[in-house]
């Protein structure tokens, strides 16, 4: 059952939160924004969350809801009264029967509806109240639709510590039978800086503080699944992390936005989960996308994605078991990033279906990389079933890094396709076993270990 909600701008509540690491973010510096993004850009930050002592904020409840009931008994004796009345009047003024029956029909149809419920309105039943919905709420296994746009206005200045130390939410969705549709609307908070550019750290309390007075941002997050919440056609915009998804949850539907954040989407999982991100537009954030520190057997499903503009990454995963299919990265730094694990036996796996492009990016279509420093080899499997391009990318079109052992399979109905990438179009300097079965296409290859990598089909000549 869902609740509709009248939308109040602001709450000065907090949530009861617990604190968890993202894994390191160790890349370099990103390109100069575009003109249009107002705020000078910071160097690069690690988004780890990582707490040293337990948050103990305290949290807001929805109130219940009022309502009016009718006794059918009541009603269905006054009912019958008006019907008597009513053939009788039709009697006395000469009316036909069957006329004044049909009236009746159709009066009864009504109200009986009325008491199952299924007419919108009745003169017998008041309407159910809409629910005020404010900023800082948690909804546990609840359907939360949303009116209107819901603007946060909480200032950070004369905020509690305890708030200001906290990961909290505008709105917090937990449970698998929760979602939240918003029909559209747009959850955005009040902040004199750009988020996109808040390159500060929140892995402590302290740090977490930091980030809020220096950043000008009360809530860490917009809308925060968890344990399989779900987020419905949704726009979040002017946030640390625009929708964070911890231990599983879903978005979808209606091309869902996220913009103008740190990070458009975050998503955590410790618990074997399965996250499903579809029909999404992020852009002009920092990252569009951002996975870490995934779960053994979590399961990762994007689809239907747009990334775009964002001034790192369009997305970069790190899971066990990640399907991409059908959508575009595009105008990034750079478009996918793939991040290796360390352990051979469990590698992230990445599987392309449908159709997916990365084009038109500051530096590389696709980067194979190691996720941080450390002097070991880093295992990955990178499996095309449908058809991969990567063109027209500012360095390469795919990168393959020094501390990569990857998988590179390419099945008998895939085509994997690099061309008209300014510096090469595949370039490897790590530990490539590619297994070909279709169609790989480049016309430029280079790196130590190219020729791990077999013979291209030469890309078709432009007119």
């Amino acid at each position: 059952m869902s609740r509709l909600f009248q939308v109040k701008q602001s709450n000065d509540e907090e949530f009861d939160v617990e604190g968890f690491e993202d894994a390191e973010d160790t890349h370099s510096s990103p390109s100069p924004p575009p003109p249009s993004i107002f705020s000078a850009a910071g160097d690069d930050v690690n988004n780890n969350v990582k707490t040293t002592d337990d948050d103990d904020d305290g949290s807001t409840s929805f109130a219940s809801n009022r309502a009016y009931f009718v006794n059918k008994k009541t009603v269905i004796a006054a009912f019958s009264t008006v019907l008597v009345i009513s053939v009788a009047v039709s009697v006395a003024v000469g009316l036909p029967i069957n006329g004044a029956a049909g009236h009746n029909q159709e009066f009864q149809k009504s109200f009986a509806a009325a008491l199952d419920g299924k007419a919108a309105k009745s003169s017998f039943c008041e309407p159910e109240p809409e629910q005020v919905l404010t900023c800082g709420q948690t909804f546990t296994d609840e359907k939360v639709v949303l009116s209107d746009d819901l603007f946060c206005t909480d200032e950070v200045g004369g905020a509690p510590t305890g708030v200001l130390k906290s990961l909290n939410a505008a709105i917090k969705i937990e449970g698998p039978d929760a979602v939240i549709d918003c029909k559209g609307h747009t959850i955005s908070q009040r902040s004199s800086k750009n988020a996109a550019f808040c390159d500060k750290k929140i892995g402590t309390r302290d740090e977490r503080e930091d980030m809020k007075t220096e950043c000008d941002l009360f809530y860490v997050y917009g809308i925060w699944l968890v344990d399989g919440a779900t987020a419905i056609n949704c726009k979040v915009e002017h946030f640390y992390y625009g929708i964070q998804i911890t231990d599983g949850g879903e978005v979808k539907k209606k091309k869902s936005e996220v913009s103008g954040n740190r990070v458009g989407v975050s998503i955590r999982d410790n618990s074997s989960s399965t996250t499903k991100i579809s029909d999404l537009y992020a852009h002009d954030n920092y990252d569009g996308i951002i996975q870490s520190d995934p779960a053994d057997g979590d399961l990762l499903i994007i689809e239907d994605v747009t990334s775009k503009n964002n001034i790192r990454r369009g997305m970069k995963v790190l899971a066990s078991d990640i399907t991409v299919k059908d959508s575009v990265f595009i105008s990034n730094e750079d478009g996918i990033v793939i991040s290796g694990e360390g352990d051979s036996a469990d590698p992230t796996k990445v599987t392309f279906e449908g159709t997916v492009s990365s084009h038109g990016n500051i530096k590389n279509g696709i980067t194979v990389q190691a996720d941080d420093s450390d002097p070991v080899d880093y295992y990955a499997e990178v499996t095309v079933k449908g058809t991969l391009n990567t063109y027209l990318n500012g360095n390469y079109g795919i990168k393959v890094g020094d501390k990569i052992d990857m998988d590179f399979t390419v099945s008998d109905r895939g085509s994997f396709n690099s061309c008209e990438n300014t510096r090469k179009d595949i370039f490897n300097i790590g530990n490539v076993d590619v297994v070909n079965d279709g169609t790989i296409t480049c016309d430029s290859r280079g790196g130590a270990s190219i020729a791990d990598f077999p013979d291209c089909v030469d890309c078709p000549a432009c007119d």
